[in-house]
């Protein structure tokens, strides 16, 4: 897989956790991922991809709608 060099990892407070944020492009595809460590070690990874990703509406309601229970 060819990766170009990513975003600065950005802490972010979502869902009550703190995500590490980095974006890149992987084989000619944009993505964002997202990752947090819950209790036990166990970790929360949610990834995003496609040109239009950061800004599409459909793709940040989805993000927006996320609960965790």
């Amino acid at each position: 897989m060819s990766r170009d060099k990513g975003s600065p990892l950005e802490k972010v407070d979502m869902l009550g956790l703190i995500f590490l944020k980095t974006t890149y492009d992987a084989s000619s595809t944009h993505q964002t991922t997202y990752a947090a460590l819950l209790k036990g070690g166990v970790k929360l990874s949610i990834g995003l991809m496609g040109a239009k990703h950061e800004t599409d509406p459909t793709i940040q309601a989805v993000l927006k709608s996320i609960e965790l229970k």
